[in-house]
């Protein structure tokens, strides 16, 4: 990190679910350098005790602003339900966005009656969403659905076909059912599954928090459009050579390289020497 771009992107999830957004940070036009945290020994987040998931997220996050990083992107929708404001008051002198409240807001712009969001099982108990649609417009109807599948199957590249499809059909007969005509993606793996949920409900209007989570950041940061592009440095607790190949699949032709990280305890390590 140079003196003359001082500012420094860290964005993290509990797997490959936050490339949906590193994508939207991309084609929002922020070019900052980037480190991105896939916690993919850990990964679902999703069915996992809420303060486990708070410790988690505060030990990325706290590893992403020892390795110098002056915003942080929660790119993971259970973490910024139960951990945001921890992250924030830990971080006080950081840019810190989660992605629920930009999600609902851009939901509230298009439906004022009722609306859906599909999210982990954490995510639901939450009511990370309903509060956040509450405190914006207390009229709309909000109806949550937990579908555990979705993640393992975007977690293992099964984005088409039968399994996806099953699954993508299961899902939106419930919404229907519900009679909501606006979806919320309430988990950043689920965009991946795009396709498939709208072949089973193409009149749905879904909403992808990630989207208007990267307007968000892009209002904070100093952009560098005349610049090189900076390459995304992607680190995981699991596999190198797995997250290699997910991202390669995922990242839109976005330049990147792939680095290992250790849990020791409850502290993170991420590899040193980490060019930006």
């Amino acid at each position: 990190m140079s003196a003359a771009n001082p500012e420094m992107l860290g964005v993290f999830d509990s797997g490959v679910g936050g490339l949906s957004v590193l994508n939207s940070i991309a084609a929002a036009g922020v070019n900052l350098p980037t480190l991105y945290v896939a916690d993919q020994a850990n990964v679902p987040y999703g069915g996992r005790p809420l303060d486990q998931i708070r410790n988690y997220a505060a030990a990325i996050c706290r590893a992403l602003v020892r390795a110098g990083c002056t915003h942080i992107v929660m790119a993971c929708n259970i973490s910024s339900a139960v951990a945001y404001e921890i992250v924030r008051a830990e971080h006080r002198n950081l840019i810190v966005i989660g992605v629920i409240e930009p999600g609902a807001a851009a939901a509230a712009r298009l439906e004022t009656n009722r609306v859906a969001v599909l999210a982990t099982k954490g995510t639901v108990e939450s009511q990370a969403y309903r509060q956040a649609f509450h405190r914006i417009d207390p009229g709309i109807e909000v109806g949550e659905l937990a579908c555990p599948e979705l993640v393992p199957l975007v977690e293992a590249g099964v984005t088409t076909g039968e399994e996806a499809v099953v699954a993508a059909r299961m899902r939106m007969a419930q919404v229907q059912s519900y009679g909501a005509r606006t979806v919320v993606l309430g988990c950043t793996h689920y965009p991946f599954l795009l396709p498939v949920l709208r072949a089973a409900a193409p009149e749905v209007r879904f909403v992808d928090p990630a989207e208007a989570t990267a307007q968000l950041l892009r209002s904070y940061v100093s952009l560098n459009n005349g610049g090189p592009q900076h390459v995304r440095r992607l680190i995981t607790t699991g596999s190198r050579h797995t997250l290699q190949k997910q991202a390669a699949a995922m990242m839109n032709g976005t330049d990147f390289t792939v680095a290992e990280a250790v849990w020791k305890g409850d502290e993170l390590l991420l590899p040193v020497g980490l060019p930006t």
